[in-house]
């Protein structure tokens, strides 16, 4: 249950490197020239092989201003018909002279021919198969080295860059020269920020949504957060797919629609996942959630029904104000009021992040609204650290939850806890269990003559061998109080052989003890003799007290039974006592001896009480034959039979000399046949002490 090494830890320093970077000097200092003074054409495919007839020099060419590219202003245009061509001239200062040098063009997201004197230097994205038809380029970096001969370093050069977009909005992008090294050292962080990092980030994502969908399932499906967080992870992970891949124009197409569809849907998830890990709002949750949910899927929806990417992105800039704002805001004030109420350093985790996400998109759009283009986009990273914050949250709660159980349940039986969704909060239920108490016989005298210190060293090895028997069959224990200890069966975990496993529990437990006395025996140490009580029936569970101190228990009439059930081994002189419901439960597994029929001390009403001896078939068929003696005579002693009932008893004391329950028994209807008692008698014998 406690995790150790993680990928997400590893990706987490990842992202701190990430966000140590964007204020660096990504040119360290290299010396770079900057291509700018472009002139534009725009027109359609069609005016493509005019231009390249003429050598692209034409008076329609217009000076360009960083505008953006928005389908020519025409509209009816078929896929891929839009048809630009950037124009530059420059020339190379002569510190460039002899240099490896290469071209630098910041992300392209169309396709594109790029052409230095004449010379194409680099293609993307065009499908020359199909003529007239061209595939979305690649979101990426690139770079082209200069063949020898390429730039002139004596007069102007000419620079073409054709690009062909489709369903786009984009500016022209960075374009510079420098050496090799300084824009391969570029190239690698603008792929790795853009594009390797995320990729990995939504793999990292994928994996954390299957474990959490997995997580919730195994709980019963009952703790909400698991299946809201997977469902976030896998937002995410789909509202970043558009990355890294290149597509035809109407997959592409496609693939935006889910880009935006989920960026949105990504956040609805995120305020339910508030809601729920903040209690807040819990009688109308499900209306909340019905509403949220509902209100996201047409917000996020509204993208798909998009025909063209310039119009799913107009779609999803009106999304974001009536949307993405209110639900980010929602969100914040939530956690706000939660930190101020509950004062739960946890949300305070969430509002650091919900604040970033916040920051980070508003950079990212006031980026888009002046068409730059950044070293990386922040948006993806915060979003993602929404990721590894939830995720550590979850981790943190698993290990607290395991913690805070542990110590009083079986570490397996704490995974079924957390996956149960069970938790160390005030509060309990009526359950259906089985309640154990023991005692040490005397312990009083034995205290009086015994070392403090060796009693103490004796008392830790008694409870270690009683508890681990305990722990070994499935049982939780309550609570040690002085010798005594208490545990139970059926809870927190329902059981349905919990009876069963109770007994087995104290016949271990008898054995053990008794392999324990012989050692002890031989170092002269005193034996610390043992009664067990055991009763089945319903009891309030959970953790009582308050707050800042809980006590996992059981309450209720079982508990005091149980206890009863183990005092009165002192009138019988026996081990084990068990009341009718456990033998009714188990009585087939196990062998009983009937003993009496008694109203304990403080309830009115009798019970069958039964004398728990072995497994079945443990015992020796003389010995199962004299408990049937015994038996035989508790049969008359219950029909006031006094005569035949002394019969009985006294062949048990002849092949056993020291059962006292038969010598108590002998005396009863020694008495009773002097003295008859009242008419209306049941058979009932009053504990009056404990």
């Amino acid at each position: 249950m406690e995790r150790k090494s993680n990928p997400l830890i590893i990706f987490s320093f990842l992202c701190a490197f990430v966000f140590a970077s964007c204020g660096s000097n990504e040119d360290s200092g290299a010396k770079r020239q900057y291509l700018e003074n472009f002139q534009i054409f725009s027109g359609v495919n069609a005016d493509r092989e005019r231009l390249l007839k003429s050598n692209f020099e034409s008076d329609e060419f217009k000076p360009y201003h960083k505008e953006l590219l928005v389908n020519n202003g025409q509209t009816g245009l078929a896929a891929g018909d839009n048809y630009h061509v950037f124009k530059t001239y420059f020339s190379m200062p002569e510190y460039f002279k002899d240099k490896n040098l290469s071209f630098y063009f910041d992300i392209f997201d169309m396709p594109v021919i790029i052409r230095v004197n004449d010379i194409v230097v680099y293609k993307k994205g065009l499908r020359p198969e199909i003529e007239g038809v061209y595939s979305t380029g690649e979101t990426a970096v690139s770079h082209v080295p200069l063949e020898a001969g390429t730039v002139s370093f004596d007069k102007f050069n000419k620079l073409i860059i054709e690009v062909f977009p489709q369903y786009e909005t984009n500016s022209l992008p960075e374009i510079s020269i420098a050496e090799y090294k300084d824009n391969e050292a570029k190239v690698f962080l603008k792929n790795l920020f853009n594009k390797y990092l995320i990729i990995a980030a939504q793999f990292l994502a994928v994996l954390v949504a299957f474990y959490h969908f997995g997580s919730f399932i195994s709980r019963g499906c009952k703790d909400a957060k698991y299946i809201i967080f997977a469902f976030f992870s896998l937002s995410f992970a789909l509202a970043y797919s558009n990355i890294g891949f290149a597509f035809d124009s109407k997959s592409y197409t496609v693939l935006v629609k889910l880009t935006r569809g989920f960026q949105l849907l990504s956040l609805g998830f995120y305020l339910m996942y508030i809601i729920e890990s903040t209690g807040f709002l819990v009688k109308q949750k499900k209306y909340i959630f019905t509403g949220l949910i509902i209100y996201s899927v047409v917000c996020a929806g509204y993208p798909f029904i998009q025909n063209d990417k310039f119009s799913i992105n107009a779609a999803f800039n009106l999304m974001t104000n009536f949307y993405f704002i209110p639900v980010l805001l929602a969100s914040l004030i939530i956690l706000i009021i939660s930190i101020i109420i509950k004062r739960n350093i946890v949300n305070f985790f969430l509002l650091i992040t919900t604040l970033s996400v916040i920051a980070a998109s508003l950079r990212d759009m006031l980026l888009l609204t002046a068409a730059a283009f950044p070293l990386f986009w922040f948006s993806p990273y915060a979003f993602f650290l929404i990721v590894i914050v939830i995720y550590g949250i979850l981790v943190h709660e698993e290990s607290s939850l395991f913690k805070n159980f542990k110590r009083y349940v079986p570490a397996d039986l704490v995974v079924q806890l957390i996956n149960q969704n069970i938790k160390p909060d005030l509060g309990g239920k009526q359950q259906e269990l089985t309640v154990f108490f023991s005692d040490i016989s005397k312990f009083t005298s034995i205290v009086e003559k015994m070392e403090p210190q060796k009693l103490i060293q004796d008392l830790c090895i008694y409870f270690e061998s009683i508890s681990k028997n305990i722990l070994a069959n499935k049982g939780t224990i309550d609570k040690y109080i002085g010798d005594s200890v208490m545990a139970f069966w059926g809870a927190p975990l329902p059981m349905e052989d919990h009876a069963r496993k109770a007994c087995l529990t104290a016949l271990t437990i008898q054995n053990n003890l008794r392999n324990l006395f012989n050692q002890w025996d031989s170092l002269g140490k005193v034996p610390f003799l043992t009664r067990i009580g055991i009763h089945s029936g319903s009891a309030l569970v959970g953790n009582l007290g308050y707050k800042e101190r809980l006590n996992y228990t059981v309450v209720g009439d079982t508990v005091n039974v149980s206890s009863r059930l183990e005092g009165i081994n002192k009138v019988y002189g026996t081990e084990v006592i068990v009341s009718e419901n456990v033998f009714k439960k188990c009585g087939a597994d196990f062998e009983f001896r009937m003993l009496d029929r008694v109203s304990l001390l403080g309830r009115r009403e009798g019970m069958n009480i039964y004398e728990l001896l072995s497994i079945k078939e443990g015992i020796e068929k003389k010995e199962k034959k004299i408990n049937e003696y015994y038996e035989a005579g508790l049969k008359y002693y219950f029909e006031r039979n006094w005569q035949e009932a002394l019969k009985y008893f006294n062949t048990v004391i002849k092949y056993r000399a020291n059962d006292l329950p038969g010598k108590l028994m002998r005396e009863r209807c020694l008495l009773y046949r002097k003295n008859p008692p009242p008419a209306d008698w049941d058979g009932v014998f009053i504990q009056t002490d404990k």
